[in-house]
């Protein structure tokens, strides 16, 4: 399907076969006007979100220049060769789990130990490997390890049954080698005896310790003239935001955003970028006028009346008309399936809380955040501070409110230790809740991460830039990324979008081989004229 944006005439295509099926989108153009309202809504996420400002600093020095150090002992590596079929090709690769001792933000000397998790193709010249991509994988939280992502691009992933394993041929391994990062607190990376890993809990540290983790192994794989990206999801979109920001020295080529942060502000804004992401889920679960229509073309039409009459109702403000108030309630309650008194005692104007909370109130049942597609009883998440209150974080019924101690993933951890063969007394964490508790934001470098990756493409003519998003993630919602997208001046030729009907993990269900393919295809542009 298609819809058109009438204030810059250009046409957006959606492209997909069913509800779980991938949803294609060119570069949505969904710009409203040029800046942003002032002001803040904030109902409209949890106190601890990705999203939030919490310091600023907009004229923080450059990060020190890539300086060694050595650690306290020789770093744990271990090595192992493999075979996967891609493509019905059978390529050869090296797993490789290894320690890097990283600096503290304001120490020459190794503070933590991170540890990668590397997959790189066998049977290369030292030619072809200097020419092959090779991307920095990460995951966002803060605190979440890389597992999600490990899951959807490593060449050996979960194979949904239980704790075993299985062959992922829809890897890109065949076209780039795979470089997964967890930051100190997560996975099996740690702050080194009578360290704290608190100094690292902080948009700007979390970034420095990335940049010098690439620029390590690069140098460490002689690695330095491979062409690189970087591959973010969620708050990862934020770190990708931060390290653009920092310079120009690592010499980018491309950036993948995956369920982008940043929501804009304002008293109108907010409402009208969330409202598609409201209406999507609203026709998942049969509620509506658009129950059980295609979902691309639920999020296409959802577009256009939510920039259309309801940004035109909402900018009246007080000064709208009783009688047009009264009919644009009554709009909204047919398209989402919520109460129309609801809908006017909101002031037309739906909150993150109060669409989950609300839409399937009448079955006892609340949504997902990071997927809406997910439900759970009222009752069993009733009072839980986010992220406990999640439905789809498959974190537990009536979880605890005070962050526990992380808990290690046993499967994961034997994977690693067992058939990657990587030695340690440590558990794998997957999530670290204290870490996203603890953790102090900034923006350095602006809020959105589009505005300095774009500022950085303008400097950088090569660089391109790749989003995705899900249709269904209330945490990060698509139209809102697209939004700033569409605002930050990025240059359009360098710069693709993709669409899934799926939560925050666009991965997930049958995108599996959709998203492995679009990360092969941004990496291996085609020549000019091709």
């Amino acid at each position: 399907m298609k819809f058109r944006d009438q204030q810059h005439g250009r046409t957006t295509t959606f492209h997909g076969r069913h509800r779980k099926a991938a949803l294609l989108a060119a570069l949505p153009v969904v710009a409203l006007f040029s800046t942003p309202a002032l002001g803040q809504m904030s109902d409209l996420r949890p106190p601890y979100s990705i999203n939030d400002i919490v310091e600023v600093n907009k004229n923080a020095p450059p990060p020190a220049p890539y300086v060694e150090v050595t650690g306290p002992r020789a770093p744990q590596i271990a090595a192992t060769d493999h075979r996967l079929r891609v493509g019905g090709k059978e390529i050869r690769y090296k797993a490789t789990v290894a320690e890097t001792f990283i600096p503290g933000p304001e120490n020459k000397e190794a503070d933590a130990s991170l540890v990668t998790i590397a997959y790189t193709r066998d049977g290369l010249t030292a030619a072809e490997r200097a020419k092959r991509p090779v991307l920095f994988i990460f995951n966002g939280g803060p605190g979440a390890s890389s597992t999600p992502l490990q899951g959807a691009l490593s060449p050996v992933i979960r194979d949904g049954t239980g704790d075993g394993y299985k062959e992922n041929p829809a890897s890109p391994l065949d076209v780039a080698d795979l470089v997964f990062f967890d930051p100190v607190g997560s996975g099996f990376s740690r702050a080194l005896p009578g360290k704290s890993p608190q100094q690292f809990w902080s948009s700007r540290a979390d970034a420095q310790s990335v940049r010098y983790l690439m620029q390590n192994w690069l140098k460490k794989n002689g690695r330095e003239t491979s062409p690189r990206y970087l591959v973010g999801e969620s708050y990862g979109t934020s770190r990708a935001g931060h390290i653009s920001g920092m310079g120009e020295d690592l010499n980018l080529d491309g950036i993948v955003l995956v369920s982008t942060t940043g929501m804009p502000s304002g008293q109108d804004l907010p409402f009208v970028l969330s409202f598609p992401t409201f209406a999507a889920p609203a026709a998942y679960h049969g509620k509506g006028s658009y129950a059980s229509q295609d979902p691309q073309k639920v999020f296409g039409e959802a577009v256009a009346f939510a920039r259309g009459p309801y940004l035109s109702a909402l900018m009246e403000g007080d000064e709208l008309p009783a009688e047009r108030r009264d009919a644009m309630a009554s709009e909204v309650a047919a398209r989402l399936g919520l109460p129309k008194a609801f809908i006017l005692e909101k002031n037309l104007r739906l909150g993150n809380y109060d669409f989950m909370l609300n839409l399937l109130k009448d079955q006892g049942d609340r949504t997902g955040q990071l997927d809406a597609r997910a439900k759970g009883a009222l009752k069993d998440y009733a009072g839980n501070q986010p992220p406990y209150d999640d439905p789809s974080m498959g974190l537990g019924k009536s979880s605890p409110n005070t962050p526990q101690k992380p808990a290690a993933n046993p499967a994961h951890t034997a994977f690693l230790t067992r058939q990657l063969g990587f030695k340690t007394g440590e558990g794998y964490i997957g999530l670290n809740l204290g870490m996203l508790f603890a953790f102090k934001h900034s923006v350095d470098f602006g809020y959105r991460p589009v505005d300095t990756i774009s500022a950085l493409m303008k400097k950088q003519p090569k660089l391109r830039l790749l989003m995705v998003g899900g249709i269904y993630d209330i945490t990060t919602p698509f139209y809102a990324a697209t939004y700033n997208l569409a605002h930050a001046n990025v240059p359009r030729d360098r710069t693709s979008v993709i669409g899934f009907s799926a939560g925050h993990e666009v991965y997930s269900d049958d995108n599996l081989a959709v998203f492995n393919d679009a990360i092969r295809k941004f990496v291996t542009p085609a020549a000019p004229g091709t």
